[in-house]
């Protein structure tokens, strides 16, 4: 399976240009709203705030009804993005992965380390 996927990173201290990831978006090419929002466990509230506004966006794709996402979803958050707080990384696309999930997971995993 071809998962799309990008890097969810904040800027923890203004003074230091130096952004911390703590979260992935994964999406997939299934039927319907094939996109999952993974972030660290924190009570951070710059990590809160992120994870509170990756479910907005999902929020909103399900109070509008959408039924597919379009194949550039993952770019237009990701230039919708302001760089004063965060960034999205570069986008990656991978099949080592068998599901959203799975792939979410493992890419967490990987940014707790």
């Amino acid at each position: 399976m071809k998962l799309r996927y990008m890097i969810d990173s904040i800027l923890p201290n203004p003074s230091k240009p130096e952004y911390q990831p703590v979260g992935v978006w994964v999406q997939g090419f299934g039927p319907g709203l094939d996109i999952e929002m993974f972030y660290l466990d924190s009570n951070d509230p710059a990590i809160l705030d992120r994870k509170e506004a990756a479910d907005w966006v999902i929020n909103r794709l399900v109070e509008n009804e959408v039924r597919t996402l379009p194949d550039d979803f993952l770019e237009y958050h990701q230039q919708q993005h302001s760089p004063y707080d965060g960034t999205f990384s570069e986008i990656f696309e991978t099949s080592e992965y068998p599901s959203t999930t799975a792939c979410g997971a493992a890419l967490l995993a990987s940014i707790k380390k």
